[in-house]
């Protein structure tokens, strides 16, 4: 399954992951998983049953900064570019 990072504890190699269906779980890594951040894309496989059911990240998918390009244009559309001319409040 793949599933969008929530948030990531680097030193103790887990977090939380939400799935395609909007679920939360918590996950774990066993430390040969790359740097890994939030909103990050991973596959990850469950582990355990019902309420002690984890998921655990096999690999990264896409990085959160590959998506940057993607609101760009966004970005300058609400709010403008730096400098162009209007007032700023001081």
């Amino acid at each position: 399954m793949t599933g969008r990072v929530v948030c990531f504890r680097p030193r103790l190699q887990r977090g939380i992951v939400r799935t395609e269906g909007g679920d939360e779980l918590a996950f774990e890594t066993n430390g040969d998983a790359e740097a890994i951040q939030g909103d990050d894309l991973v596959e990850f496989v469950f582990v355990g049953q019902g309420t002690e059911r984890k998921a655990r990240v096999i690999r990264v998918l896409q990085k959160a900064v590959s998506r940057c390009e993607q609101f760009e244009g966004l970005l300058h559309e609400l709010f403008g570019n730096v400098g162009d001319g209007r007032k700023t409040l001081r």
